[in-house]
């Protein structure tokens, strides 16, 4: 098992099952409420590790009105209007099973177009789509 948790090819959704097991073989309830966490999502009532929280990230709006036609504007939550500052919260834990995380960090950039368990407090402003760096 040493040799699979080194090796940087094995998968992490594989990793995460062993670790089940393994929390089932040493009696460990933490450790295997972790890797189904880590391997389902974490429900809404659930905490998020403070390494599955980040803060804020920029958000991109296109947006029309009358002849002007804006595309791609980036936006710090700090520069929305106070009451729209109070729709995007703080920080963006991702509660996402970690496959799904594994798909999304190879992209671009991430869009909602339904935010579901992304960012409840969203909902009620639609599509959104964020801005993301990929740095190798």
């Amino acid at each position: 098992m040493r040799e699979q948790i080194l090796d940087e090819s094995e998968p992490l959704a594989g990793l995460l099952r062993k670790c089940l097991l393994l929390g089932a073989e040493t009696g460990s309830e933490s450790l295997r409420q972790w890797a189904r966490y880590e391997l389902s999502g974490y429900d809404d009532d659930a905490e998020v590790p403070s390494c599955r929280v980040l803060p804020s990230p920029p958000i991109t709006v296109s947006s029309i009105s009358g002849n002007t036609w804006a595309k791609g504007q980036t936006f710090n939550r700090l520069q929305l209007p106070v009451e729209a500052q109070k729709g995007v919260p703080e920080s963006f834990p991702l509660r996402q099973p970690i496959e799904e995380l594994e798909s999304l960090a190879g992209s671009s950039s991430i869009s909602f177009s339904s935010t579901g368990r992304a960012w409840p407090m969203l909902r009620p402003f639609g599509t959104m789509s964020l801005a993301h760096s990929n740095r190798s």
